[in-house]
This record gives C-alpha cells, structure tokens and sequence, in this order.
C-alpha cells in the first residue's frame, strides 16, 4: 500500500500574519467519526424509478479492537419510501472500516448478499491521516484489485435536500478491473461521516435525507 501525493501547499485562509504558513492536511479521520453512540443516517436518491430509501446504522456494541485500531462496521438496509406500500426491504450491505490518526480511513471487510462477507488484507486505504485535495492514495491487490482513492474537492452543502453550511470532502474510488462494489464517490463531512454517495455500478446518487439520528 503505498501514497502517491501531489506536492500542494495550502495558505491559512484566515491567517493574518506576516510570517510564510504552509498548510500540513486535514486530519482525514475527523471526516468519519465514531463517537460510541448509536447512529442512523437515512440516504434518498432524486431518481423516481427507486421505490425505497437506505437505512444505514451503526452500533458501537459491534466495534472491535485489531493492535492500534478500533474497526467499526456500519449495515444498511432498503426501506420503502413513505409513499409507497410494498418494495423489496431487507439487507443491502455492510462494510467495516477504521478511521485514526495513525492509520488514517481504511475499509476491513465488506459484506453483500451476493458476495457474502469479504475481508480486505491489506485493507482499501481511502486516505492517509493527513491529507488534502487533489492527493490520491493506492491500495494494490486488495480482494483482486488495485484501487486509487482521490480526494477531488472540499465544497459547501453536498447538494443536500436541506440547507446545512457543511464543508464536504469528495473522494472517488476507482478500481482495476473495474467494478468493485467499494469502488464510486463518498461525500464525507466532518462529525457526521457519509453524507452522501454513488456506487460504481449504480445509476443513482444518493443523499442524506435526514441530520443522522441518535436516541
């Protein structure tokens, strides 16, 4: 596993001295927290021809501990649109992964009806613990395929359905062959994790329907 960074410094948008400042990254696993509670975010997609929506939780009774990293896993379900009576409910995926200051955000495993339970050694880096736009990190040989996980842009709002000042941090996944169910684009933002997202294979982007819920 290795990191492929472009050199790009960075000015202190709000520094007022006179002294030279560059900019070191921003620490990635912030993007992706895990906070000890239980959580659930509610994913909805514009496309009209998806009958259901993506429940997605997390239950840190599931978090695990590997030497130095707390590995968390996260299960989504499809639930049926308000508006609609019936569609086909049940299990979507899971998928564990790490999010550290050491480490950086590192996908484990990841779980499909049709693939079963899958565990990643090495692990899908998806960045290094500091990092910055325009930097990509590379994963090879990981479950058959080398992967580039760039960091393209950090912007306001993720084109969400509600109006929330966030600043959103967008990472494409490619892999090689091609395909791979990790592989697509996360829209992450700092405290609240996945706000958004489209798999490789899928026609659909979808958004956060809901601020993520906590009892």
């Amino acid at each position: 596993m290795s990191i492929r960074a472009l050199t790009f410094l960075l000015p202190l948008a709000l520094c007022s001295c006179d002294n030279d400042t560059s900019f070191s990254g921003y620490l990635t696993h912030e993007l992706f927290p895990f906070d000890g509670q239980v959580v659930g975010w509610t994913f909805g997609t514009r496309d009209e021809s998806f009958d259901h929506q993506i429940v997605q939780t997390f239950d840190p009774s599931e978090t695990v501990s590997v030497g130095s990293e707390q590995r968390h896993t996260l299960r989504a379900s499809r639930r049926c649109k308000p508006s609609v009576e019936s569609c086909d409910e049940g299990f979507a995926w899971a998928y564990t992964m790490s999010a550290d200051a050491i480490n950086g955000v590192q996908v484990h495993a990841y779980e499909t009806p049709e693939d079963g339970l899958v565990e990643l050694d090495p692990p899908l880096l998806i960045a290094p613990p500091r990092s910055f736009p325009t930097e990509i990190a590379e994963s090879q040989a990981v479950d058959g395929h080398d992967f580039e996980s760039e960091w393209v842009t950090i912007n306001a709002r993720c084109d969400q359905s509600f109006e929330v000042g966030w600043e959103c941090a967008h990472f494409s996944i490619t892999s090689d062959p091609p395909g791979h169910f990790l592989s697509g684009d996360w829209f992450a933002v700092r405290g609240y994790n996945v706000v958004s997202f489209q798999r490789g294979y899928d026609t659909a982007r979808w958004r956060l329907d809901e601020i993520p819920l906590r009892p």
